[in-house]
């Protein structure tokens, strides 16, 4: 199995945003990094952050991946991401309707279904791998045992979750906005004034972050446990989803643990001293108790 780093949310600025993928780059253990704004299409990243980024991460011989909008919302959207999506090798879809208006525009670009997407079943590989995609990123609220069978399938090569803050829901509306009595027409990009909303839950922990129209669960979430499951499944990526600083460290804890060089306790422990927060570990999804 190889890592993958998830993109960067857009609220942070350009000069974050080049640092991060910078940081991404300098990793041995990264082998493909992710850029785009998935949640909000008015923090898009700006075109010259974007070409560095993706400068930076080809001339360390990663993979450099476009990541789509999760919601757009029209025309303009998809227009905003024609040179997005022309300067980039591949292109990881995260809204379906993305994937007729590239086969239009931009015949024979490479295509990956994002974790967004909504595919369930070894049916729904078969589907996007027939749209022409050449590889997913399998959900996060996916059953243990669907996780598995969809990485052995065969079908298309699968990236399964593996650590930091999923999202756990989307909005057309700006949660962000409207906690500072903004219309989101009008928002004036509160969310990086913002740095996050933390919502606690009634035991006091950290229950959602909102980020924008997206909720992120409040808890680092991580899959060490299920990792070498993953790997003996046939699972090709690893996807982390990390905040700047963070990449070098956890992603070398990750990569010692599937050379199996460390157990997955000492991960546990590495991972618990590397995260600011608690990490919840195992799966998001549960098969309810009878």
């Amino acid at each position: 199995m190889k890592l993958s780093v998830a993109p960067i949310s857009g609220s942070h600025g350009a000069d974050a945003i080049v640092a991060y993928y910078r940081e991404a780059a300098s990793s041995p253990h990264v082998d493909r990094g992710y850029v785009g704004e998935l949640y909000c299409p008015k923090r898009l990243i700006p075109r010259r952050a974007f070409e560095q980024a993706m400068d930076i991460l080809e001339d360390a011989g990663k993979e450099a991946v476009f990541s789509t909008l999760a919601l757009p919302a029209g025309e303009a959207d998809y227009d905003a991401a024609a040179p997005y999506v022309e300067r980039a090798q591949a292109v990881e879809i995260n809204n379906f309707g993305f994937v007729p208006w590239i086969r239009e525009n931009f015949p024979g670009k490479t295509m990956q279904a994002g974790p967004i997407c909504n595919i369930y079943s070894r049916d729904d590989l078969e589907i996007v791998r027939d749209w022409g995609c050449s590889g997913a990123s399998l959900h996060i609220d996916l059953m243990p045992e669907t996780v598995l069978d969809l990485c052995g399938s065969g079908i298309v090569p699968a990236e399964v979750f593996v650590h930091g803050r999923p999202a756990l829901a989307f909005s057309w509306r700006c949660y962000s906005a409207r906690f500072a009595d903004r219309p989101a027409s009008a928002c004036g990009h509160v969310c990086r004034e913002q740095d996050g909303l933390v919502f606690r839950n009634l035991e006091g922990e950290d229950g959602f972050v909102v980020d924008g129209p997206a909720v992120l669960s409040g808890q680092v979430v991580s899959t060490a446990e299920q990792l070498q499951g993953y790997v003996q499944a046939g699972a090709a990526f690893g996807r982390l989803a990390l905040e700047p600083g963070e990449i070098l460290h956890v992603a070398a804890t990750y990569a010692t643990l599937l050379r199996g060089d460390i157990t997955v306790q000492r991960a546990k422990q590495d991972l618990d001293g590397l995260t600011d927060g608690p990490v919840r570990y195992g799966p998001v999804a549960r098969r309810r108790l009878p």
